[in-house]
């Protein structure tokens, strides 16, 4: 199993690919986790998957205003 961790500091590309997605969000009132399949389509740095995430996060039902804290791509 390929575990790719998505953090401000993180540094390994990820190749194309489906992933199961683990992400910790914020808000006001704390911390949520959220989890579900994320697309990537070409090897990418962390930073920009990160980008990805959050708009798949945003996507959610209630979610339009959280941030990212961190998450974790695996196959």
């Amino acid at each position: 199993m390929d575990r790719y961790e998505i953090t401000p500091t993180a540094t390994r590309l990820v190749p194309p690919g489906i992933y199961h997605c683990v992400a910790r969000v914020y808000d006001r009132s704390g911390t949520v986790t959220l989890q579900g399949p994320i697309r990537v389509t070409e090897t990418r740095h962390p930073q920009a998957v990160a980008d990805d995430v959050l708009r798949w996060v945003r996507a959610q039902p209630g979610m339009t205003g959280v941030g990212l804290l961190d998450a974790v791509l695996s196959t």
